[in-house]
Order: C-alpha cells, then sequence, then structure tokens
C-alpha cells in the first residue's frame, strides 16, 4: 500500500493556488472587459464624428445646388465631394488635382493600414506608409483651409485646429460651418 504525506501545509498551498488562478481569470475578464468598452467608445466616436462629417459635407452640397449630395456618405467619394465645393474657387493649377489626390491618398492610407503595418517590414514599406500618410495629410489641410475659407471668416483657427487634432477635427469643424452664411 502506497502512503503519501499528507500536511495541513499542502492543503494551504493549494487553496492560495486556486485564489491566486480565480484573482488572475478575474483580472483578466476585467481588462478585456475594459477594452472592451474602450473600444465600443471609440466606435461610438468613430461613427459619430463620420455621420456628423457627412450630414454637414451634406448640407454644403445642398446649398451649392449639388444634385447628389448623398455621396458625402460615401467613404471615398466624400473627398471628391470636397472638390466639389470648391469648384468656384480660383484655385491654382496644382490645387485642382487635391481632391483626386484626397480620394487616392486616403485609399493608399487605409489599404497600407490594413496590410503593410508591420513592424518588422523593411524601412522602404514604412516610408511609402509615411509619405502616403504626409501627403494626405496635407491635401486635407489644404483643402480644408480653402473650405474653411469659402464658409467662414476665421478660416487660420480652422485650419490650425484641424493641423492640431490631424485632420480629426475637419468632419465636426465641417458640421458647424453646414448653417453659416458666406
Amino acid at each position: 500500500m502506497l502512503h503519501f504525506p499528507f500536511h495541513l501545509g499542502t492543503i494551504i498551498d493549494f487553496q492560495s493556488f486556486i485564489d491566486a488562478i480565480d484573482t488572475m481569470f478575474r483580472l483578466m475578464i476585467s481588462v478585456i472587459l475594459l477594452l472592451i468598452v474602450l473600444l465600443l467608445i471609440k466606435l461610438f466616436i468613430v461613427v459619430g464624428m463620420y455621420t456628423l462629417g457627412s450630414l454637414g459635407l451634406q448640407r454644403l452640397l445642398e446649398r451649392e445646388n449639388y444634385k447628389k449630395s448623398w455621396m458625402a456618405f460615401i467613404p471615398f467619394v466624400q473627398f471628391h465631394c470636397l472638390g466639389i465645393l470648391l469648384k468656384d474657387r480660383k484655385l491654382y493649377e496644382w490645387e485642382r488635382t487635391l481632391p483626386t489626390v484626397l480620394v487616392v491618398t486616403s485609399f493608399l492610407n487605409t489599404l497600407s493600414f490594413f496590410f503593410f503595418i508591420d513592424p518588422y517590414n523593411d524601412p522602404y514599406t514604412q516610408l511609402f506608409y509615411l509619405v502616403i500618410s504626409t501627403l494626405f495629410l496635407m491635401a486635407v489641410v489644404i483643402v480644408s483651409f480653402r473650405i474653411y475659407q469659402k464658409y467662414t471668416q476665421s478660416a487660420l483657427i480652422y485650419t490650425i485646429l484641424t493641423i492640431l487634432s490631424l485632420g480629426m477635427l475637419f468632419p465636426l469643424l465641417l458640421f458647424t460651418l453646414r448653417n453659416n452664411q458666406y
């Protein structure tokens, strides 16, 4: 017959091990729930900003008597709609292509974000992503400045807000401009 030495310390150690696993499991669930809540908040903000920007752009297109103002809700076509708002402005020759540059760079920016972001990528791929992102941000700033010039008297302040937010406030600012008299 086999004899196992049984000590009270073994039960206490086993119980503390179970408590440790239980605590770790509860901590993991808490962290996962926190991440889900933060993801939902981020999703709510992104969808809200997208909706406000689209509503503002749609209203501005309606004011320009553009019959297809519903196109303001199509993700990459929005940037083409920005070009429609600028059609009556006296633009430099290189500024006329900015809406097309916005459409292409936003599409490439999105593609590169989903496919090329990898810390193990070679420097050329990372440089490509950096150039596309910078070009996109510069085009957004120039187009937004021109739109702010058309619809507000404080275009510089709006542009500075757009630059400081890295373009994230642009949809909200478009929404605030939708009923401005120009």
